[in-house]
């Protein structure tokens, strides 16, 4: 049977993904829109790329850093090379089929983005926890790639004034933190992101970097970005955030 083609266009790459199990959304729209790479020099990693938005968002912020992205599903590797292929940037772009876990690199990264699995794994399994497939339960549920697992990897692989950019539940704010704080990483920023005014937050995206002190107090950037305005419509902010990324922007 053939698979039906799937594709998100932006302004000046566009992403194939219909043989990825996360499609692109707007979460990761946000976080790539809203991470700063050009701040640092040095390479790039995206973790878990999937179809590789983020990877393809820093390769067109960063205009000269070579870009890494690796992932552990074949499918959504291959994808990504694909996407990588047919882009600007395609030389300085590149996909690792991996497990992050087992990844030993041989250099430190400037900056490192990632919009993991982040759904924490429940306690009996639902009837749609059940019929996830095996590929979009290992990109949405967390025991495939774990908060702690996730930040000692990055806490020994960034470089001293890199930047760590991801994204999770509001929920998980506090969980996060701690875990931060256990490898020495502080938040410089935290953007929390709401539907609306009149819903509460629903995810949040963090900008760490290294604290060569074990980390008690400090203080964080707080921000709030609201999605849609009381008409319905793209609100203001959001628009000038996703601008260089959203065709109708």
């Amino acid at each position: 049977m053939a698979t039906k083609r799937s594709v998100f266009a932006c302004k000046q790459f566009v992403v194939e993904q219909h043989h990825c199990a996360m499609k692109v959304n707007t979460d990761s729209l946000i976080l790539g829109s809203w991470a700063s790479p050009a701040s640092v020099t040095g390479p790039i990693l995206d973790i878990g790329t999937g179809s590789g938005i983020l990877a393809l968002m820093m390769a067109q912020k960063s205009q000269m850093s070579s870009v890494y992205a690796i992932e552990i599903d074949p499918d959504a590797a291959q994808q990504a090379d694909k996407n990588f292929a047919a882009s600007p940037w395609s030389k300085r772009m590149n996909v690792i089929l991996m497990d992050i876990a087992q990844f030993t690199p041989t250099q430190h990264y400037a900056t490192i983005i990632a919009n993991p699995p982040y759904f924490a794994a429940p306690i009996s399994s639902s009837r749609a926890y059940i019929q996830l497939n095996r590929h979009r339960e290992r990109a949405r549920i967390d025991h495939g790639l774990s908060i702690s697992t996730l930040f000692h990897w990055v806490a020994k692989h960034l470089i001293k004034n890199g930047y760590f950019y991801c994204l999770y539940p509001a929920a998980r704010e506090a969980e996060i933190l701690s875990m931060a704080k256990t490898v020495n990483l502080v938040c410089d920023e935290l953007l929390t992101v709401r539907h609306s005014e009149e819903k509460p937050a629903h995810v949040v995206a963090f900008k760490f970097s290294q604290s060569e002190k074990r980390v008690t107090e400090y203080l964080i950037n707080r921000q709030t970005l609201v999605i849609r305005n009381q008409q319905a419509q793209y609100s203001s902010e959001f628009k000038t955030l996703c601008r260089d990324f959203y065709l109708h922007f």
